[in-house]
């Protein structure tokens, strides 16, 4: 039976009053179920109807944050009030609004043939990465991801345009904790040739070193194709939002200030969900929508399941949002898991305790007398033997029962206690980040 009733923890989330606030949600704990009645709560106390953005980070998310709004009685009168999206579906409907045809690269195919054709007038005039470009292997798409990585990490064409500038630029994302997501675009241009590493180490030192020969050997090339496939109505998925951010800001490159959103047009709260996976691009979004709709803010998320960051993502800005929003924010935590068996709670709050950066967020079962999880931890030698393994304990598993591989290949078995909603999610969470 789904969940109807809001706990303390939800309950303090909801009815706050802040304009900015931020709602640490470790996994189980109802959040998205929170979230909308955090809306609806505000909807029934004003005296005009205001407007929502809810972001979500993938488009799953999306589907089942709608599922919500039109299955659950309750979020009836406000499902008309609220706007679901991802930050990159976001982007694109305002790409096509404002151009016309616009191309999405959508596979590996398209960022291959954008380097090696569309590109060329660009990268003829540097024979080191044309060495590089004119490839048959991956390094072709290898440069557009390089290329995707500097927005993510929040380079921008239009003002990074000089090496002091690159400089301060880089600096603030070594402040952000990115550090090594830098140095890991240093070591693959190293890798095909493009770059020369100095040091032994490579990376951060290398950077820290010579920074004017990434900015030389790469940097003003990144500059340059981005503007040409801009021109050619060409994009790529890191481009929905990197191209609405530019468009949208206040100031402009050129200094011009914009105007707010207004009328129906506008948003009167924006909430973001899974704020501990949002990149460098991702918060300046996020901030520009903020400020042009002059709306409140409202982040969710757990610093302890960050494992985005491959993609550029960092746990610092949900650990101190203040620092990067220029404003204090409220802090509610969800105490309550709702999908977990007690036994599994306990031993993921241990798990997560080793993590040395985090916020400190207990967590109980909400039946503490409900049956216990088996757990089995098993070696195997092989993928082969594992998913073999999985498939045996699956097959034996009497329903509702419930199967997990964690990301430490080790197995977790719910036999014979009922999970609700998804498959439970610390254990794997959990090794992502320290085993």
């Amino acid at each position: 039976m789904a969940k109807t009733t809001l706990d303390f923890s939800q309950e303090q989330f909801c009815s706050s009053k802040a304009s900015y606030i931020r709602l640490l949600a470790p996994a189980g704990c109802g959040k998205t179920f929170a979230i909308l009645h955090r809306c609806a709560k505000i909807a029934a106390q004003g005296d005009h109807a205001p407007r929502f953005l809810v972001v979500t980070f993938t488009k799953t998310a999306s589907q089942e944050l709608l599922s919500r709004l039109s299955t659950t009685p309750e979020f009836h009168l406000i499902r008309d009030q609220i706007t679901v999206s991802t930050l990159n579906a976001y982007g694109f409907r305002r790409m096509r609004s404002q151009l016309s045809g616009p191309k999405l690269l959508s596979s590996s195919k398209d960022r291959f043939f954008a380097m090696r054709n569309q590109l060329r007038p660009i990268w003829l005039s540097y024979p080191h990465i044309a060495a590089v470009a004119e490839r048959r292997g991956k390094e072709p798409r290898w440069l557009m991801d390089i290329m995707d990585a500097l927005k993510a990490l929040g380079f921008d064409h239009t003002t990074d345009t000089n090496i002091e500038r690159f400089k301060e630029k880089l600096d603030a994302v070594q402040h952000s904790g990115l550090a090594r997501q830098m140095a890991i675009q240093f070591d693959l241009l190293t890798q095909i040739g493009i770059l020369e590493s100095r040091t032994a180490e490579g990376g951060v030192e290398a950077i820290a070193e010579s920074p004017r020969a990434f900015y030389n050997d790469f940097f003003r090339f990144w500059r340059q194709a981005v503007a040409a496939l801009h021109d050619q109505l060409t994009f790529t998925f890191e481009d929905q939002k990197y191209w609405c951010w530019l468009d949208l800001r206040s100031p402009d490159a050129a200094g011009k200030q914009k105007p707010h959103v207004t009328g129906a047009a506008r948003f009167d709260h924006i909430l973001v969900d899974e704020f501990q996976d949002i990149n460098a691009l991702d918060l300046a979004l996020i901030q520009t929508l903020v400020n042009r709709h002059r709306a409140s803010l409202t982040i969710a998320g757990d610093d302890d399941q960050a494992i985005f960051e491959w993609r550029g993502a960092t746990p610092e800005y949900i650990l101190d949002p203040a620092r990067h929003f220029g404003v204090p924010f409220k802090t509610t935590t969800l105490g309550i898991n709702y999908r977990s068996p007690p036994n599994i709670v306990r031993h993921s709050q241990a798990l997560i305790a080793h993590n040395r950066r985090r916020e400190n967020k207990p967590v109980e079962a909400a039946e503490n007398g409900a049956l216990n999880a088996e757990i089995r931890v098993t070696e195997t030698d092989s993928i082969g033997e594992r998913l073999e393994l999985v498939t045996e304990i699956a097959k034996e598993t009497p329903s509702p029962g419930r199967v997990l591989m964690d990301a430490a290949d080790n197995f977790a078995e719910y036999d014979g206690a009922r999970l609700s909603g998804k498959t439970h999610g610390h254990l794997s969470e959990v090794a992502g980040r320290f085993l």
